[in-house]
């Protein structure tokens, strides 16, 4: 413990001095280790083969949900902040840059910047199955994966093998879930460490031991190298602890929490508080991007209101949700059989919660999570509210706790059924709003400049960091061959070189397609779609 202690603090010491080096990471990583290791008691841990065949079914289990996305991966359809988080794994060098600071490493790459961790592990993904669509695709599938263990560890843990295996299967044919794993974003990374943290919580509020709390301490502290939506585990963390009041245990939590977490935080307080980046321009009452931000504190409580209201209809009326080019097709959020079943689990959950106050943890994650995307800028941001997504499974599920006390097979058999049911009401749903967003935009003149105008250099008429150029970047097996920039279209116009074989793209066309005429009559302008045109010669 004094090991693992003493150097965490080394490391923070030297992150807050301003000084760094690639071993710092090295002894961070060595520093966990150490604290973990300080927790056994030195008998060794042997699966026998029952242990092994258990864990052999809940990993091939948990690949369910990852079967059903990669059956429905459509190369055609990405968002674009997906290509923009690859394209930051591919091209950083992370043997120079800072590890413990913000990434992309220029704010103009991004929106807002996260811990290096995420992109650390996508990058090795992409090295191993090349830099092309599909790679980034499947760079989140492991998060997938790691959340179909994390359904089943807690539906086990809460109601039995049948809830445990219910979730999971149902999970996998969730349509809002498919909708953002069938991309290659973020989210479900924080999703992922966000399970296995809610696992460790709910194992220490019935085992309060050193081990629970260190383990739910380090992933809790885990939950602040993602994305911003698992922040949610340091209150929830910090509530258990107060709950036990034992300072022992929150000792050994605290510290875990700061070794995983604590250069992270350190670079954050003193030099740059990247953690808070995105959550400020998407506040609703007070962010840069508010439209409400300038308004007196009782307008702003009458909007506030009134945007609780819009979320909750958002969840069951369609055409009022959808957020940031994560449309969700404009579905209600849980209509039809995903209503009905999630009711009966609400009810369920409220009998269970009078002698099993356990699931009180899961409906407060869920009302944080919810609160969450009321709290950012309308309309209804689904995608914010992702974490809550299979909890919500979860909560449907635990009804499926009483069918094995039925007949022989009679539970399962009723099982069988309502997942048919609900796989069949969600894949029909999904299937129209996967096709509506496949052959994206951005792809498509990509595509075409390449046939079209192969071996040019190509310039992108948008502004500096444009996610077009990373879109090219993994299309392009070339693209180091070739010039390919995203700049200001007067910038583009005053640097026009009419003598070379070009072509741009332009963003705005019906705006700035005449002014590149003007800049070079001899050029051509191709009318592509409403969103660019291309100008070549």
């Amino acid at each position: 413990m004094v090991l693992a202690v003493s150097l965490g603090a080394y490391v923070s010491a030297r992150v807050a001095a301003g000084g760094y080096d690639i071993a710092l990471v090295g002894l961070w990583l060595t520093s966990i280790l150490v604290f973990c290791g300080a927790w056994f008691d030195g008998r060794l841990i042997i699966l026998d083969r029952g242990k092994i065949r258990i864990w052999l079914g809940i990993g091939l289990l948990a690949l369910l949900p990852v079967i059903v996305r990669v059956s429905l991966f459509d190369m055609s359809r990405i968002h674009g902040d997906d290509v923009i988080s690859a394209w930051i794994s591919a091209t950083t060098d992370f043997s120079t840059a800072n590890f413990f600071g913000g990434f992309p490493l220029s704010k103009v790459d991004w929106m807002g910047q996260f811990p290096a961790v995420y992109f650390v592990i996508q990058r090795g993904i992409v090295e191993v199955l090349g830099r092309n669509m599909a790679a980034i695709k499947w760079s989140v599938q492991p998060y997938v994966w790691l959340v179909g263990v994390g359904l089943y560890l807690n539906g086990k843990l809460l109601g039995g093998k049948s809830v445990g295996i219910a979730t999971v299967v149902l999970y996998a044919f969730f349509w809002p879930a498919i909708y953002l794993e069938t991309l290659g974003l973020h989210f479900v990374s924080s999703t992922a460490v966000f399970l296995l943290f809610l696992h460790r919580l709910l194992l220490f509020s019935r085992r309060q031991t050193n081990r629970n709390a260190a383990a739910m301490g380090m992933l809790t502290g885990a939950g602040l190298l993602f994305y911003i939506s698992s922040y949610i585990a340091v209150p929830m963390a910090g509530l258990m602890l107060l709950k036990k009041h034992n300072l022992k245990l929150a000792v050994a939590a605290v510290i875990g929490g700061w070794l995983v977490a604590g250069p992270f935080l350190t670079y954050a307080v003193r030099w740059d508080n990247y953690f808070v980046s995105r959550a400020k321009q998407v506040d609703y009452l007070n962010g840069t991007w508010s439209k409400i931000r300038d308004d007196g504190k009782v307008k702003k409580l009458s909007e506030l209101t009134e945007n609780y209201r819009r979320v909750w209809r958002a969840m069951y009326i369609d055409g009022i949700g959808g957020h940031g080019g994560y449309n969700f097709g404009r579905l209600g959020l849980l209509s039809g059989f995903n209503l009905g079943l999630l009711a009966v689990g609400l009810v369920t959950t409220g009998v269970i919660f009078r002698r099993d106050s356990r699931w009180g943890w899961v409906l407060l994650a869920v009302v944080m999570s919810y609160l969450a995307m009321v709290l950012s800028i309308p309309p209804p941001a689904f995608h914010r509210f992702s974490l809550a997504f299979p909890l919500l499974i979860l909560i449907a599920a635990s009804t499926f706790r009483y069918l094995e006390r039925g007949k022989a097979g009679q539970g399962w058999i009723i099982m069988a059924v309502t997942v048919a049911l609900f796989a069949g009401d969600n894949l029909q749903k999904i299937g129209p709003v996967l096709a509506g967003e496949g052959n994206n935009r951005d792809i498509e003149v990509v595509q075409e400049t390449l046939n079209l105008y192969p071996g040019r250099d190509t310039y992108i008429a948008a502004f500096p960091g444009f996610h077009l150029e990373k879109v090219w970047y993994f299309m392009a097996p070339e693209f180091q061959k070739r010039t390919v920039s995203a700049a200001y279209h007067w910038n583009l116009q005053n640097h026009m070189n009419p003598d070379e074989k070009y072509v741009y793209i332009l963003t705005l066309p019906r705006d700035y397609a005449q002014q590149f005429k003007a800049a070079d009559p001899k050029g051509n302008i191709v009318q592509f779609n409403d969103q660019y045109s291309l100008f070549v010669n």
